[in-house]
């Protein structure tokens, strides 16, 4: 009997010993602000590189032609070679964020613009046998060698968010952050090459060839949150989005050769809509200062874009009179390293 009276008599002192469930369930992901509202402002180094399928300079290596004997002779081929590319390197980039967080139910507003430049050059000496040009045709009547090549890419990358979401403690660890919003995107990248030949009849020449692939469009953009926390500041936290985007494309080429003389000038401009993805997994370190009103926060995460169907260079391989033209429509992956911090106020 003399328990039960105990507990009747500490049980109003464990009920007002508990968090208010504000601080407890409606704190948001990003900010660790118990009254009420918030301004976020972001700052982000980037640390990436780009991939794309169709940067093939040409092949090594081209091989004997065609033959009308069946069968060949033993160790004729047409083509036995490896595949030469540009291979882009390594480049920083910058992102910068400003973010509200309303006393209506903790909604938030964020904006991103994150800008990326990188290019890439290679030069070949083609010994061994002449090479394959993937990108044009020489013009000329007579039987042509390449023997060198070089090429040089360049890509302007620049990305427009704005997001309204909000955060939702699942269980005591685990911050779930669904989001909705628009995004924006200017995609330019040019590809120019400059190929030597030998004809079998005259003096060495040029051609060079000069390509634009410009993307500009925007679209609806979706996507979540997840972090995990385990109470020491420190959090693993994953991000994934998707956007569709409608925009216009500009692809143009021209081609001349030595002397000026232009061989080929066309303009290619259309409307088409884009799919982009984008995936984020790091660590972050949060602390909070005078009563949870400030917080600083570091983190570092592994970042990947993807833009589908958005190379779309035009190009012919075979003269012009043939009829046969070619539009790339390839991928292009953005990937690296992420790293930065944020003050809450």
């Amino acid at each position: 009997m003399t328990s039960k009276l105990w507990l009747l008599a500490i049980c109003p002192a464990l009920l007002a010993a508990e968090e208010p469930p504000m601080c407890e369930s409606y704190t948001p992901g990003q900010l660790c602000l118990c009254d009420g509202w918030g301004i976020s402002l972001i700052g982000d180094g980037l640390y990436w590189t780009a991939r794309e399928h169709h940067l093939i300079i040409t092949t090594a290596n081209a091989g004997f032609d065609p033959t009308d004997q069946v069968p060949p002779n033993l160790g004729r081929w047409n083509f036995q070679g490896d595949m030469l590319r540009i291979e882009p390197s390594w480049d920083y980039g910058w992102r910068a964020g400003l973010g509200f967080t309303s006393p209506c139910d903790y909604w938030d507003l964020f904006s991103y613009w994150t800008s990326f430049r990188t290019d890439a050059s290679e030069e070949i000496d083609i010994i061994e046998l002449p090479g394959l040009n993937l990108w044009g045709y020489p013009d000329t009547s007579n039987a042509s060698l390449l023997f060198a090549a070089s090429a040089n890419w360049d890509l302007k990358y620049d990305v427009f968010d704005a997001e309204f979401g909000r955060a939702f403690w699942i269980g005591r660890c685990l911050v779930f952050r669904p989001h909705f919003g628009v995004r924006a995107a200017w995609i330019d990248q040019t590809l120019d090459f400059n190929f030597d030949y030998q004809p079998q009849n005259g003096i060495p020449f040029g051609a060079l060839k000069h390509f634009i692939c410009d993307f500009t469009g925007a679209g609806l953009r979706s996507g979540f949150d997840l972090n995990f926390t385990n109470g020491t500041g420190f959090s693993l936290y994953g991000k994934t989005s998707l956007s569709l985007l409608y925009g216009s494309f500009q692809s143009d080429f021209s081609e001349t050769e030595t002397g000026d003389f232009l061989i080929a000038d066309a303009k290619d401009r259309f409307q088409m809509g884009v799919i982009g993805f984008q995936g984020m997994l790091g660590v972050n370190w949060n602390r909070c200062f005078c009563c949870d009103r400030f917080r600083l926060g570091l983190h570092v995460q592994w970042e990947f874009n993807l833009w589908n169907d958005v190379n779309k260079f035009n190009h012919y391989s075979t003269p012009f009179s043939n009829g046969i033209f070619r539009q790339e429509n390839t991928s292009l992956a953005l990937m690296g390293l992420t790293f930065g911090g944020g003050v809450d106020f």
